[in-house]
């Protein structure tokens, strides 16, 4: 990915893979997408190094199958020719795998309309069915492709209402009251960029 603002933005809209060169080619690996995120995360929660004191051989060979398969599918890549790559180039994969998918492992969360404000997956996609987006797409929407469409859609929802509010009180209002009232709406708007 790039340091450019405008060209990060772009990126994470058309969900940009993020290219890394292993086992001698140039490799693009994906973000999760929504649909596929439960599956993800029980993966993600199911590390057997990480639920015992001792592990079984056996179980970690599995869960390490099922993690090659998972980034097999992330990178559109055999999960025979990766269990060949050499551990730097394993390495350098799974590096761009958790730079793709960095919103998983970011503690903040997915961020609501209000500054700070935390949402479910499940309210996010219906935001964006409400908005007109159809749950087909939605299921094949990276997550920070989420993330950027539901800011966007508080932008302009910010917007609308800031229209409304002008035309309703605009007739009504005395002066001063209706500044203040529209300062307010103006400050929150503002902060949710462009």
């Amino acid at each position: 990915m790039t340091h450019d603002p405008v060209a990060a933005q772009l990126d994470a809209l058309f969900a940009a893979p993020v290219h890394v060169t292993v086992g001698g080619r140039c490799v693009a690996v994906r973000g999760v997408w929504l649909g596929e995120l439960a599956e993800f995360l029980r993966l993600y929660q199911s590390n057997p190094g990480d639920n015992a004191d001792q592990v079984e051989p056996e179980d970690a060979r599995v869960w390490m199958g099922s993690v090659t398969a998972m980034l097999a599918r992330l990178c559109g890549e055999r999960a025979e020719w990766i269990d060949t790559l050499p551990e730097a180039d394993l390495d350098a994969l799974f590096g761009a795998m958790w730079e793709a998918n960095r919103i998983l492992f970011d503690a903040r969360g997915r961020s609501g309309p209000r500054s700070g404000e935390k949402i479910s997956w499940a309210t996010a996609a219906a935001v964006l069915v409400e908005a007109g987006h159809r749950p087909a797409d939605i299921e094949r929407y990276t997550l920070v492709q989420v993330e950027h469409y539901m800011a966007a859609h508080a932008r302009l929802e910010a917007d609308r209402k800031i229209s409304a509010l002008s035309i309703a009180r605009a007739a009504r209002a005395s002066e001063k009251g209706y500044r203040s009232f529209a300062r307010a709406l103006e400050s929150a708007r503002t902060k949710l960029g462009r």
